[in-house]
């Protein structure tokens, strides 16, 4: 089957980096006690930057997928595609966090939260299950509950991109809202985190209605009919707005909506202008490497943070410097997994996928 071109948003790119180390920093503040907070509220809100992933997941997964999964075969192979997206890197991370624990054990070592080593939660993460409700504690690389999230939407992804493409664009995003209001009600009545924080606790859940606003802003984008001129100053100002929203403590549905539009609005700032530098090969390569450094910064946080208690100690210069060096290596090793270890692993995988290869994504786009 002949693949149809389609339009490469590559710009979204450096925005998924910066999402990703903005988690990161977040994780990093928590870990070396670094005080961000003290300076703006907004730093321990960095982890709504996950919400971001899934939205231009659900944008990036239409992108590549829309109309081209008509059967089990094609449905079995887009699966497998993703799964071969994910799993290496989240094998290879699981594994080292495996090796951590057996050290800690036979050195005895005090881990801060030892129910995270637990090796009950081995199973459903290995299958990128945990975060559906089988694990209900940190479980390993605590970043994965979103990988499991992500497997869960895509699983639902036929379903939801049949919805997006039958319903106008009014009644899907009151599915949105109505999705997250069952979220909310029924997290309310189990005595559950709102649903903006979940994540080993039915995180996979969480993902849905961003998951979902993505499929939905692809249609609005690309086949919505909806022939705004958007530049690239008025896109900034969505992302700055969403940052804003954020340091002053608006609803985190409201800032989520801020990243939905401010997807739409940069796809239709890329439309119009795409020779931006945002486009570019360094950008690309930053965004390829965004999972890498999802996926490593917190088993690197973990070490640093172990050598640092035995030394200096956590917070004031000693944290600064810890996070500092750490994030700077965390990305020069993402750079290099991408390319050496994440790409040449999903090629072979995709190479002995067990189903009819028939639904190749049609951009080069790698979202996680």
């Amino acid at each position: 089957m002949p693949v149809e071109p389609v339009k490469d948003y590559r710009a979204l790119d450096a925005f998924r980096f910066l999402a990703a180390a903005l988690v990161a920093v977040g994780h990093f503040n928590d870990g070396f006690r670094l005080g961000l907070e003290a300076y703006t509220p907004l730093a321990l809100r960095f982890g709504l930057f996950v919400d971001f992933f899934f939205i231009l997941s659900g944008f990036v997964i239409a992108l590549n997928y829309d109309g081209r999964i008509g059967n089990r075969a094609q449905y079995g192979d887009f699966l497998w595609r993703r799964f071969a997206r994910l799993w290496p890197l989240h094998l290879a991370v699981l594994a080292f966090f495996g090796a951590l624990g057996l050290v800690g054990h036979l050195f005895s070592y005090p881990f801060n939260n030892p129910e995270t080593m637990n090796l009950s939660g081995l199973p459903w993460n290995l299958l990128l299950l945990h975060a559906w409700g089988p694990v209900w504690h940190q479980s390993f690389n605590v970043a994965s509950w979103s990988i499991s999230a992500e497997m869960f939407v895509y699983a639902l992804f036929p379903v939801l991109a049949w919805q997006a493409r039958r319903w106008p664009l009014v009644a899907n995003l009151v599915v949105v809202a109505t999705i997250v209001l069952l979220l909310t009600l029924t997290r309310n009545a189990s005595g559950l985190r709102p649903w903006y924080q979940a994540t080993y606790d039915l995180g996979a859940f969480r993902a849905v209605p961003s998951f979902l606003l993505g499929v939905i802003i692809h249609r609005a984008t690309v086949g919505g009919g909806y022939p705004l001129r958007i530049t690239w100053a008025m896109a900034h100002g969505v992302f700055v707005a969403a940052l804003f929203a954020m340091h002053f403590g608006a609803p985190a549905e409201g800032v989520i909506a801020l990243f939905g539009l401010f997807v739409f609005a940069a796809a239709k700032a890329e439309d119009a202008q795409p020779d931006t530098w945002l486009a570019g090969p360094v950008c690309r390569d930053f965004g390829q490497a965004s999972y890498a450094l999802y996926m490593v910064h917190m088993p690197m946080m973990t070490c640093g943070m172990v050598i640092a208690r035995r030394t200096t100690g956590l917070g004031g210069i000693s944290g600064w410097l810890f996070a500092t060096v750490i994030l700077a290596v965390a990305v020069l090793l993402a750079l290099w997994l991408y390319k050496g270890f994440e790409d040449p692993w999903r090629r072979r995988l995709n190479g002995v996928s067990p189903f009819r290869k028939s639904v190749a994504p049609k951009t080069g786009l790698q979202i996680a």
